[in-house]
């Protein structure tokens, strides 16, 4: 089902052909939609997504999160750092762990168990990875 969705790259050329010809302003993105929105946001602006990783990145201070039966989640990512006593950098790995683009979550870990593992990771408000 999810390979109905995808659209190959001169199908989106062709659309944005079309619809920047029809008068819409179109942004096309290199890489993924969220580092454009995250751009572009300005103190104030509310970014709606399903991905938790729009969370990682400064310039959103506010998210709003649809989940299901028409319910959504709003974070106000400045108090959310302040209820976890996270920092900057723990609340950008919790969001990019949590579900995204790339993946639901750690493979076979939980939200509860993701947050205890960032959160016994501190050093100076930098997180360190190994790969």
């Amino acid at each position: 089902m999810a390979s109905t969705f995808y659209w190959s790259l001169p199908i989106r050329a062709s659309f944005v052909e079309y619809m920047t010809q029809a008068g819409w302003k179109i942004q096309t993105c290199e890489t993924e939609a969220d580092v454009a929105i995250a751009r572009d946001c300005e103190p104030g602006d509310i970014v709606v997504s399903a991905d938790s990783d729009m969370m990682a990145y400064p310039s959103i201070s506010t998210l709003w999160r649809p989940i299901a039966r028409n319910l959504i989640l709003v974070y106000n990512l400045k108090d959310a750092r302040r209820t976890l006593d996270f920092s900057e950098a723990q609340l950008t790995a919790l969001a990019v762990v949590s579900g995204n683009d790339y993946g639901k979550s750690i493979y076979s870990l939980g939200a509860a168990t993701n947050y205890s593992v960032i959160k016994a990771i501190r050093d100076k408000g930098i997180l360190y990875w190994c790969v």
